[in-house]
């Protein structure tokens, strides 16, 4: 006699490997992506942002050696930080939060000196405070 098998052990969870968070006061959309191309992954975003005709987000021209990238768009304050890897080294998630938070900073014109270091601090410490958790929600679906 055929026994049916539960569905959760027939068909395993899909892995997510994006997650986009916003960043309620400067008004930035974030996804971050692990373990993907960066061509899919800025596909993904184009996607995510229901663009009509023109992609947001262009994947940088392949290199072997990037572990990570990150893209903005200023126009539309859409960031994609990209990891190559699923689980990236500390020192790239810190290289590519510190882009994003430059380019966001950057486009509402606050400049990088002493008197604003405390909002880059703050905004990066955010940033790879989001990243760390989007890893632990990736760790949980697996």
């Amino acid at each position: 006699m055929y026994r049916r098998m539960p569905l959760s052990i027939v068909m395993p969870k899909p892995k997510r490997n994006r997650f986009p968070f916003l960043d309620s006061i400067y008004c930035y959309q974030y996804y971050i992506s692990f373990g993907e191309t960066c061509e899919d992954a800025c596909a993904w975003v184009n996607k995510q942002e229901k663009n009509t005709g023109t992609n947001l987000l262009t994947a940088p021209p392949f290199n072997k050696h990037r572990r990570g990238h990150t893209i903005i768009n200023t126009n539309t304050c859409v960031t994609l930080i990209w990891f190559r890897d699923l689980r990236p080294r500390i020192a790239t998630i810190a290289h590519e939060a510190e882009h994003a938070v430059f380019y966001c900073l950057r486009s509402i014109g606050m400049k990088h000196k002493d008197s604003s270091d405390e909002a880059y601090a703050y905004l990066l410490g955010w940033l790879v405070g989001g990243i760390e958790y989007a890893m632990k929600r990736k760790k949980k679906e697996k």
